[in-house]
């Protein structure tokens, strides 16, 4: 498991040298689509760790209707999410996004946003969370190794 973990930090360590692209790797696959994680942006931000994920999907997604109108609300085919992770506390918390109404971060952007406040930090829950989680807290690991 030690071997595991420093070779997954050495990796995660290799990808801070070259912080300029970005470097989507897939990190899950569902239904109603696909996960990716940007290893380029992991790094600390205050006593957390910040990482961006984006979410792609096959089909356009809404955030429901407008009762006033009907009309749905921020119809969207991608996001783009950036996560704080505390690693002693074995949380994370939403801090950005930005629906997109393309594919892959394309297009318009249909809404961006940030969490206002403190940020409110809960247990990773499914795939996409825990993997980032578990990305940043090996990035965290091996930046003290330094």
């Amino acid at each position: 498991m030690f071997k595991h973990s420093l070779f997954v930090a050495a990796a995660l360590l290799s990808t801070l040298a070259s912080a300029a692209a970005p470097e989507w790797i897939q990190i899950a696959n569902t239904e109603p689509g696909s996960a990716f994680l940007d290893r380029a942006t992991i790094a600390p931000a205050g006593e957390a760790m910040a990482v961006r994920v984006m979410r792609n999907y096959d089909d356009t997604v809404t955030l429901g209707i407008n009762p006033a109108t009907g009309r749905t609300l921020y119809s969207h085919r991608s996001v783009k999410l950036t996560y704080l992770v505390d690693c002693k506390g074995g949380k994370l918390a939403m801090n950005t996004w930005q629906l997109f109404s393309g594919n892959f971060g394309e297009g318009q952007v249909v809404w961006a946003d940030k969490q206002p406040g403190a940020p409110i930090y809960l247990k990773p829950a499914g795939g996409e969370e825990k993997f980032a989680f578990a990305s940043a807290c090996a990035m965290q690991a091996a930046l003290a190794m330094r």
